[in-house]
């Protein structure tokens, strides 16, 4: 697991918590308990009845008992229109 995160620093990625918050950021760092630090950091809100809000939150600390998936982001970073696009919540994880 360490090795495929250590190839992810400054990439983007995509960070999914337990609580099924999606955030997207630059990983700047992390450690042997996966805390993870993202960079240019937004979350995305998904809401069924309205449009996908993404909120900028900059420099953002994520500890690792939260973490449920962490893949790489891609393209997320790239400015798309998603303002018409509408989707359930993820739903939180039950461990």
């Amino acid at each position: 697991m360490a090795s495929f995160i250590e190839g992810l620093i400054k990439k983007v990625v995509q960070v999914i918590t337990i609580e099924g918050r999606v955030f997207i950021g630059t990983l700047i760092s992390f450690d042997k308990n996966i805390n993870i630090v993202l960079d240019n950091c937004i979350e995305r809100i998904y809401n069924k009845n309205n449009a996908i809000k993404e909120e900028k939150i900059g420099y953002y600390f994520i500890k690792g008992d939260n973490v449920a998936l962490i893949s790489d982001g891609g393209d997320l970073k790239k400015k798309e229109d998603i303002s018409h696009v509408k989707a359930e919540p993820i739903k939180e994880f039950i461990l």
